[in-house]
């Protein structure tokens, strides 16, 4: 029985650009997570002006009882969430690449 040798794997990536990749992917990551901390923190219990003075025309599709615009950006959440996830994941990937832990 003879044994075939085969090509080891190389990487797509060449080494030396992870740690570029890695801060990029996190820099990226870390926007639109802090964007959507933002979008998520300035929906709740807001008022349009931010309480400087309450319009005088109102119109009851878009006040709820209270005052507070009704908003429910839950497109743009899940883009911001999606982004997030994706960018802190593949540097998260590249991280390890960089420390040397080859997946």
């Amino acid at each position: 029985m003879e044994m075939e040798f085969t090509r080891p794997a190389y990487p797509v990536v060449p080494l030396a650009l992870t740690p570029l990749f890695s801060v990029i992917c996190f820099g990226i990551g870390l926007f639109f997570a802090a964007w959507l901390f933002v979008v998520i923190s300035s929906k709740k219990g807001t008022k349009k002006d931010a309480g400087l003075k309450t319009p005088k025309k109102t119109d009851a599709a878009t006040t709820t009882a209270t005052g507070a615009i009704k908003s429910n950006p839950i497109f743009a959440e899940l883009l911001l969430a999606s982004g997030a996830s994706f960018f802190l994941g593949w540097g998260s990937l590249f991280l390890l690449l960089w420390t040397g832990v080859f997946l």
